[in-house]
C-alpha cells in the first residue's frame, strides 16, 4: 500500500512513465545507508575464478531449496510484522523490515550473478550485423 502510493506521488510529480519497485527499492535503500545491489566487486578476482564463481551462483539460484528458504524467510518475516507491529516501538518494526531488506538484498544479488553466468555463456557476435549492407 504504501509502495503504491509512493509510486502515485512520483507519477504526479514527473508526469513521466511509472517508477518502478525496483527503481524506489534502491532509492531507499540509499536513504537508509544501505548497500545496493550489484555492490559485490568481482572485477578483481581472476578471470578463470569468476567463471567458477558465476556459475556456482547460477546453481545455486536454480535449486529450489534455496528459492524455498528465501521466499519462506521473506514471507514469515512479513507476516510476523503484520501480527506484532508495535506503535510504541518503531525500532522493531524498521528491524523487521530491514531483515527483509537484507534477505531480498542476497537474492537480487545471486539473480545478478546468475544473468551474468548467463550472458558468459552466450555466443559472442563476430560479425557486426550493422555492418553489412
Amino acid at each position: 500500500m504504501l509502495k503504491q502510493w509512493i509510486v502515485s506521488i512520483f507519477k504526479e510529480a514527473l508526469h513521466e512513465e511509472p517508477v518502478t519497485g525496483k527503481q524506489i527499492t534502491n532509492m531507499t535503500r540509499e536513504q537508509l545507508g544501505g548497500l545496493k545491489a550489484s555492490s559485490i566487486p568481482i572485477g578483481t578476482i581472476d578471470k578463470k575464478d569468476i567463471e567458477t564463481l558465476l556459475s556456482s551462483a547460477d546453481r545455486v539460484l536454480k535449486e529450489p531449496a534455496f528459492l524455498f528458504v528465501i521466499n519462506s524467510l521473506v514471507d514469515n518475516q512479513t507476516q510476523f510484522i503484520a501480527k506484532h507491529a508495535d506503535v510504541d516501538n518503531p525500532l522493531q518494526n524498521y528491524m523487521g523490515r530491514f531483515t527483509i531488506n537484507g534477505i531480498c538484498l542476497v537474492m537480487e544479488e545471486f539473480e545478478r550473478l546468475s544473468g551474468e553466468f548467463e550472458n558468459l555463456k552466450q555466443p559472442k557476435d563476430l560479425i557486426n550485423s550493422q555492418d553489412i549492407l
